[in-house]
């Protein structure tokens, strides 16, 4: 075999291992995702209802939370269904501590509460019905806003 006939068959054989490569990083890094379900009122009768969203899994627990708390103040799909959060309020900070989970919203929540069918009250119900259904292993959750306690 000559030098030409080596270096053709070497480069072939470098092409095909990283076409194999590049198979299995696809493969194997597609992104998980998980079934998550949200509360939102009824928009006639205000009583909670379910809507499931596929989620791009995350890689902490705060970060799912997070993640499902910016999915709940978009809103529903469902036309029918009503908006649980204002949509300015932000999440400003999610911590997850011993079996406790610690969510701290932006003032958007308590003063921009206009286009909601629920009270700030009944409004925090839903959020955490929403994160007790999704997060069953959690014990206790502590709401705040703009750092206040809820």
């Amino acid at each position: 075999m000559d030098n030409q006939s080596k270096r053709v068959l070497a480069g072939g054989a470098a092409l095909l291992l990283s076409f194999i490569v590049s198979l299995s990083f696809f493969a194997f890094r597609q992104q998980r995702s998980v079934q998550r379900v949200l509360f939102f009122p009824d928009g006639t009768t205000g009583l909670p209802r379910g809507e499931s969203r596929k989620m791009p899994a995350q890689k902490s627990r705060e970060a799912e939370v997070e993640y499902l708390l910016r999915e709940l103040v978009l809103g529903p799909t469902v036309i029918q269904y009503a908006r649980a959060l204002p949509r300015d309020t932000r999440v400003r900070s999610v911590l997850y501590r011993g079996d406790t989970l610690f969510v701290d919203f932006s003032q958007h929540l308590v003063l921009d509460v206009g286009d909601l069918v629920l009270g700030f009250l009944p409004t925090l119900a839903i959020v955490r019905r929403t994160l007790e259904y999704n997060y069953p292993g959690v014990d206790g959750i502590c709401f705040s806003i703009a750092g206040i306690e809820a």
